[in-house]
């Protein structure tokens, strides 16, 4: 892992300057399935983990389970899927509303939310991240459910993002909703980004 050196990003922080510090909570959420939500969660989480060190866990807010494959995938099978760590991140597979605010309130300093696609139950949680990401599809099968999503989120500051987005209809969607979409680095691997991955996500990401 290369770390981004930035001023202070690498900074470590007293048990003081800990306590007083609150959770920064950060929800990455679209209106349709496909778009990179659950890339962009882990690669958000990397960056805070690795980039910033900050105690950072991932909670996924729906019932894909992803991070059960994730676990898989990352030889932690002696672990219990729902909770496991790797990379220096915790992950919360299928996490509860009651498991979310646990972590909310326990020893973390980044708590990243995958939603996936929008829905009623998770919008209101969404609303309330102190980062409020949304990726945004230019997809002809998509784009409407972009559309759909960004006029509920009409006069709610959000920084809407995109993974190799058709640039003329990403240009309409700014002009119809008055944003700017920033395009998303292309990273293989979320849990090992490129130095220069993890200075974009400085720069996009609050914290």
């Amino acid at each position: 892992m290369k770390f981004l050196k930035l001023k202070n990003i690498n900074k470590r922080f007293t048990a003081g300057e800990l306590c007083a510090r609150p959770v920064l909570s950060v929800g990455i959420i679209s209106g349709c399935h496909g778009t990179g939500v659950t890339h962009l969660a882990l690669m958000a989480a990397n960056y805070y983990a690795n980039g910033k060190g900050y105690r950072t866990a991932v909670a996924e807010c729906s019932e894909h389970k992803d991070f059960m494959r994730i676990c898989d995938e990352t030889n932690n099978m002696t672990e219990d899927m729902r909770h496991f760590s790797y990379g220096r991140v915790d992950y919360c597979t299928c996490c509860s509303a009651g498991e979310l605010s646990r972590l909310f309130t326990g020893r973390y300093e980044a708590v990243v939310c995958d939603m996936a696609v929008e829905t009623e139950e998770n919008f209101a949680e969404f609303i309330r991240c102190d980062v409020r990401v949304v990726v945004c599809s230019t997809a002809l099968y998509k784009i409407g459910r972009t559309r759909k999503l960004l006029q509920k989120l009409n006069g709610i500051s959000v920084i809407p993002v995109a993974f190799a987005a058709d640039i003329r209809k990403k240009r309409m969607l700014e002009k119809e909703y008055n944003i700017k979409i920033a395009e998303l680095p292309i990273e293989t691997n979320p849990l090992r980004m490129a130095s220069s991955t993890l200075e974009w996500m400085h720069n996009y990401f609050p914290g």
